[in-house]
């Protein structure tokens, strides 16, 4: 298996931000806020259910979750954000 690396300066992050925005919110630049508030919505209408967070990355989505969601498995290909997720959740 190939070690997975995160690339944080990808060229086309800021294309994909921007069509993420016009998608969520009002596209004020609050799209995560509005993203977050969306998925805590959801959260609460499954709340004795499960979710998975796929790229998990920081674990800010699997935070905001854990504590509605009965379950939260998080899913992160680099290992260093993998951790920190864990132990920011490892309850």
């Amino acid at each position: 298996m190939t070690e997975y690396v995160y690339n944080d300066n990808d060229s086309t992050m800021p294309a994909l931000s921007a069509k993420f925005a016009s998608r969520v919110g009002d596209s004020s630049g609050h799209h995560e806020e509005a993203f977050h508030s969306m998925l805590e919505l959801l959260a609460h209408a499954i709340s004795a259910g499960a979710m998975i967070d796929v790229g998990c990355g920081m674990g800010r989505t699997t935070a905001a979750c854990a504590g509605i969601v009965n379950e939260v498995v998080a899913l992160e290909p680099d290992e260093a954000r993998c951790n920190y997720t864990r132990d920011l959740v490892r309850d």
